[in-house]
């Protein structure tokens, strides 16, 4: 989808997710608890958040379901919101480094070291933040996102983008579409 996966559009989405959350709280805190609306609205943004920064629709959405079930199934075996923020945490920054940096393993060290930065200190940032209440966690909302907007000022989908068009350049792909229109042309002269 590539909504926001560049640094501008990613600060715009945590200031949104910030910005939305007083509101949300105000009027979910009565139906659903406040624990039970924090964890569903930390749930949806990370779902957001993983849709609207995936290069495929479908990724995006397997990405989104993912984070929907575990945190799911987090809930309903008792974990603590502490817990589901964390588990959400992590499973964000697996999935955007699956998604923005594809499968290529001799980066794997640097990916896996990049994220862990971009996780614990945009979740120290939120523990920071959060001392209670609709606008200190909304606050560590925004200070999250805000820590993973970090990940696109540093490359993270231009590294991604770079080596999808060196791949589509790939003299072997030309090689066979060669080959391949030799063999129909030779099927249809026969």
């Amino acid at each position: 989808m590539k909504w926001w996966n560049r640094f501008g559009a990613s600060l715009l989405f945590a200031a949104f997710v910030a910005g939305i959350y007083p509101f949300y709280a105000s009027s979910t805190e009565l139906l659903l608890g406040r624990q039970l609306a924090f964890a569903a609205y930390v749930l949806t943004s990370a779902a957001i958040y993983l849709v609207g920064i995936s290069h495929k629709p479908t990724l995006g959405l397997g990405a989104a379901l993912a984070i929907l079930g575990s945190g799911t199934l987090l809930l309903l075996a008792g974990a603590s919101g502490s817990q589901l923020v964390l588990v959400t945490a992590v499973l964000i920054g697996v999935f955007r480094s699956g998604l923005l940096q594809g499968r290529d393993s001799h980066n794997f060290g640097r990916r896996f070291a990049r994220e862990a930065v971009f996780i614990g200190v945009g979740l120290a940032l939120a523990a920071y933040f959060s001392d209670g209440g609709v606008f200190p966690e909304a606050f560590a909302l925004w200070g999250f996102y805000l820590v993973q907007s970090g990940f696109f000022l540093l490359g993270g989908s231009a590294a991604r983008d770079r080596s999808e068009r060196r791949s589509n350049l790939n003299p072997d792909a030309f090689d066979a579409a060669v080959r391949r229109a030799k063999e129909v042309l030779a099927a249809s002269a026969n």
